[in-house]
């Protein structure tokens, strides 16, 4: 039999998708006999077989012409008169592209909130075409359509206070096999939506807290590749955000999210005696487009030229290697909510410097809720010295973590787990 799972939501860009990338395929499809894994793909996206390691790319449909209205009104018309599972072969000869699909995995991080949903507020006959445009236009709607069972993820949802942002998010829901939300934020944000079931929805922890990364042995190999020395001394990991960067005041070296990093690598170089790496989780195939990670790492280590040991990882990693360097720092200073998650799992303290409630919610699952700096506190409240408190009290964020990451760890392996037994059941296999 040859089962099709496609998973949506996510590339290999960012290191935390690609983390949950690989949670799936070890904790879903690689449990289901027979099954083939599909990535949602785009004609620009362009894998190596060693980032797929199996999954085969799908290619989506052209919504360009002609067969975009056909599209539309195909997605619509199955949307309202065919909700059990019908056929619509003739639809995916037409287009080139497969819709035999048997369940929609989506691992979208961030899955819809009002900052996807920019510019005034639609009504009257614009507001209608907006949303007939959002509801029709993609080919998740026609998977929608046939029956297939979909599966979100953990994710955060919200803040839906936007109209078109509660739209489309109570449409999700009402597709939706089954809906898990990484916080009770999310969680109350879906409880105010028509479509919302509790048998539906239910409170999970990310699925990444069950992803293995490489082994210590790699994590100082690579380190020691960008300059790290093995003496010993303690080691300060600093993963930076272009999302934070780019809602700070300031370009380049004077953004004021980048002097605030430049100034905790100077703080532990000079005065503290610790060797800084700073670290990437987005990593782009040609960044000088629009710039990545690496372009910040490059901006901090000029900054602390003159420091002590500070060292950019700019080169390609995969989320495994990244997630063994973050296993040998003493303290991680980030942005990234998968670093963040990768650091708890190996039980390392962290700071999380933040520009969504995702990052307050989960620092606060493990008792850690003092450690976060909102960004638009920049400037008032000094990173510097919250990162000395987090210093002087890595016992007791160590002791923390002891205690609450495994509950998170059992979660996410509940989440796998459930989604596989879902899926079987509605597929009889």
């Amino acid at each position: 039999m040859n089962y099709k799972i496609l998973v949506v939501g996510a590339a290999f860009v960012n290191k935390g998708a690609e983390a949950m990338i690989r949670c799936v395929q070890r904790g879903i499809i690689s449990q289901i006999p027979e099954a083939q894994g599909l990535l949602d793909a785009s004609p620009n996206d362009h894998w190596s077989p060693q980032e797929l390691r199996g999954l085969q790319p799908r290619i989506g449909l052209n919504y360009r012409g002609r067969f975009r209205r056909l599209a539309s009104a195909a997605a619509n018309h199955l949307s309202t008169f065919a909700p059990r599972r019908v056929r619509v072969g003739w639809l995916g000869a037409a287009s080139g592209t497969d819709f035999r699909m048997d369940a929609v995995v989506d691992i979208s991080g961030y899955a819809v909130g009002d900052h996807q949903f920019r510019g005034p507020q639609l009504t009257g006959l614009a507001h209608l075409r907006s949303r007939a445009a959002r509801v029709a236009m993609t080919d998740l709607e026609v998977l929608s359509a046939l029956g297939l069972p979909f599966f979100y993820l953990p994710a955060v949802w919200g803040p839906l206070e936007r109209r078109q942002a509660r739209e489309v998010a109570d449409a999700n829901l009402r597709r939706a096999r089954r809906v898990y939300v990484r916080d009770r934020e999310s969680l109350e944000w879906l409880e105010g939506l028509p479509s919302f079931s509790p048998d539906k929805v239910a409170l999970a922890s990310d699925i990444a807290f069950t992803f293995e990364g490489a082994s210590p042995e790699t994590g100082r190999r690579l380190l020691g590749d960008i300059g790290v020395r093995p003496d010993g001394s303690p080691l300060i990991g600093i993963v930076p955000n272009m999302r934070v960067y780019e809602r700070a005041a300031g370009t380049g070296p004077d953004n004021l999210y980048v002097r605030a990093l430049v100034d905790v690598a100077r703080h532990f170089a000079n005065e503290v005696g610790c060797q800084v790496a700073v670290m990437p989780h987005e990593i782009k195939s040609r960044p000088h487009a629009v710039p990545d990670d690496r372009y910040l790492c490059r901006l901090i280590v000029d900054g602390a030229c003159d420091a002590g040991t500070v060292c950019a990882a700019v080169g390609q990693y995969s989320s495994e290697e990244l997630k063994a360097m973050i296993g040998e720092v003493d303290l991680l200073v980030s942005s990234r909510f998968h670093s963040i998650v990768a650091a708890m799992s190996l039980r390392v303290p962290v700071v999380s410097v933040s520009w969504s409630h995702k990052y307050r919610q989960l620092m606060r699952s493990v008792d850690l809720g003092d450690y976060v700096l909102e960004h638009e506190d920049l400037g008032d409240i000094s990173l510097v010295d919250l990162c000395d408190h987090a210093w002087e009290s890595r016992a007791r964020m160590v002791e923390a973590l002891e205690e609450g990451v495994p509950h998170h760890e059992v979660s996410a392996r509940q989440v796998l787990d459930e989604t596989v037994a879902l899926i079987r059941e509605h597929s009889s296999i």
